[in-house]
């Protein structure tokens, strides 16, 4: 396994040639205690009993994620966590983005591919056309942004994600959400296609194949929501929602079951 740990301003730079195996840690772990840029590239297959990669820019950093090799792990496959413990509010003016390329297999027997934004800023996934993302018991990717205005694109020469629950569970407040030129997204018991952006446009175009086992293939809210107090029996937040919205826009897609809500897009 490779652990690197960097503080302040000081960034991480991994090329990976060999395979990397790890019983029971992440086999790869890389920490920036500060604003700093991490940069991964694998060229060897990663095995392990945690996460595959593990990266943490605590207070944000440019992240830059490269994946050529197969992923497997008994967590999640792929872990990034870009302002992890920044005190954030939608006020934060911090600019940062994460960018992921994936060519290979990842497989995690939680997520696929977890990618958790806390500050401003953009985050970009590309597909190649050797890119499967599998998520055993969760979702196949699930990226939340969090900040107002940070937007999220999945995009792909082709490539393929699965999950146990949604196949792309994707979040943003007030983030427009692109999603294309993928050639399978499916669920099992969540959706194919989960998008929420809180007041944005979501645009889904030119995707081959959208499915799921026993939900909707596509379920989208681009609603303008804020968060309200929950009711006594709610176990957590719950949302209100304004009049406000954006644009949906789905074109040359191929659908299994279809929910859409017009009247809130």
């Amino acid at each position: 396994a490779t652990e690197a740990l960097a503080s302040g301003s000081g960034s991480i730079d991994i090329t990976t040639k060999g395979a990397i195996q790890a019983i029971s840690d992440d086999a790869i772990d890389a920490r920036v205690y500060g604003r700093g840029a991490i940069t991964i590239a694998t060229y060897g297959a990663i095995s392990s009993g945690d996460d595959g990669i593990f990266l943490v820019a605590e207070q944000g950093g440019d992240l830059t994620v490269s994946i050529l090799a197969d992923i497997s792990s008994e967590d999640e496959g792929l872990d990034i966590n870009n302002g992890e413990q920044y005190p954030v509010s939608p006020l934060d003016t911090y600019i940062h983005n994460t960018q992921v390329q994936i060519d290979a297999t990842v497989y995690g027997e939680d997520d696929g591919l977890n990618i958790d934004h806390r500050v401003g800023g953009t985050v970009g996934l590309v597909l190649g056309s050797n890119a499967d993302i599998i998520g055993d018991s969760g979702a196949g990717a699930d990226i939340e942004l969090t900040i107002d205005g940070a937007s999220l694109s999945l995009q792909g020469a082709s490539g393929s994600i699965r999950g146990a629950t949604e196949g792309a569970k994707l979040q943003t407040e007030n983030g427009s959400i692109l999603v294309q030129d993928i050639d399978l997204i499916q669920g099992d018991t969540g959706a194919g296609i989960y998008a929420r952006s809180s007041g944005a446009a979501i645009t889904i175009a030119s995707i081959e194949n959208v499915d799921s086992g026993s939900d909707w293939a596509i379920d989208v809210d681009a609603r303008e929501r804020v968060l309200g107090l929950a009711g006594p029996s709610t176990p957590g937040p719950d949302y209100d929602y304004t009049g406000g919205g954006a644009d949906v826009s789905i074109q040359s897609v191929s659908v299994g079951n279809f929910r859409w809500r017009p009247e809130y897009a």
